[in-house]
């Protein structure tokens, strides 16, 4: 999920700066190559399936938020270390445990 969301801002952010033909040849292979969802009109056509719950995502944004590796505006992304991704893969399971015991 984390690769196809950095694939994306990389391609919003190459797109935004190039031509109109190098973004079309751009678009065109990524489409080729399965990076880019088949678009219906002006409309892409996306389906996603999660394995995670809200609550596990609400866990693990606000451990990562609470850890400073989220940025906002221009500032680039932060490279967590395998000891914050270890706590905020911890905080997501904790909200799935949880989640599963209230049902």
């Amino acid at each position: 999920m984390n690769r196809v969301l950095v694939l994306a801002l990389m391609l919003v952010a190459t797109m935004a700066r190039a031509d109109e033909a190098t973004v079309g040849c751009d678009a065109s292979f990524a489409r080729q190559q399965g990076m880019l969802p088949e678009a219906i009109g002006d409309t892409a056509v996306v389906f996603v399936t999660s394995s995670k719950t809200r609550a596990q995502v609400a866990a693990e944004t606000r451990a990562a938020a609470r850890l400073g590796l989220l940025r906002y505006g221009v500032l680039g992304p932060v490279q967590a270390t395998v000891e914050q991704e270890q706590q905020i893969k911890l905080a997501g399971l904790r909200a799935a445990n949880l989640g599963a015991a209230s049902e």
